[in-house]
């Protein structure tokens, strides 16, 4: 038997308080009073609902996501690169992709704009020469 996963309106119901106030409880606790967010946030604890940030993003216009783009993902000298966009990247509250471009300027553009209303912000790591052209 498949289990459906717990939405922000179940929470809401169980917890019986509007789906607004049930998302801000869980999204920016600072706007509830203490009593709601404790109550809000054990309903969603016990029904396992799992703040979706990417449905926020919506309301804020911003994503919880960077992009790193970079030419080669085998090369050697990504690796502390990728490593260290990560770590920067967590640090101030975003996950990053990767986007290997192969060193294609026809990949990298591709990535971009498959990512560019999806995330918040690129990092551009090309070590590919440039193109007559580009």
């Amino acid at each position: 038997m498949a289990w459906a996963t717990p939405t922000l309106q179940d929470v809401a119901d169980e917890a019986g308080v509007a789906v607004s106030t049930a998302s801000r409880a869980l999204a920016n606790p600072d706007r509830v009073s203490a009593p709601t967010r404790t109550h809000v946030q054990s309903v969603a604890m016990r029904l396992g609902y799992r703040h979706n940030r990417m449905a926020a993003a919506p309301e804020t216009d911003r994503t919880p996501m960077l992009a790193l783009l970079v030419a080669d993902v085998t090369n050697p000298h990504n690796f502390g690169l990728i490593r260290g966009a990560e770590a920067q990247a967590r640090a101030a509250g975003y996950t990053l992709i990767i986007g290997n471009t192969q060193e294609s300027p026809e990949f990298e553009r591709a990535h971009a704009e498959r990512l560019g209303s999806a995330v918040a912000g690129f990092v551009l790591a090309g070590s590919r020469p440039a193109q007559r052209g580009e």
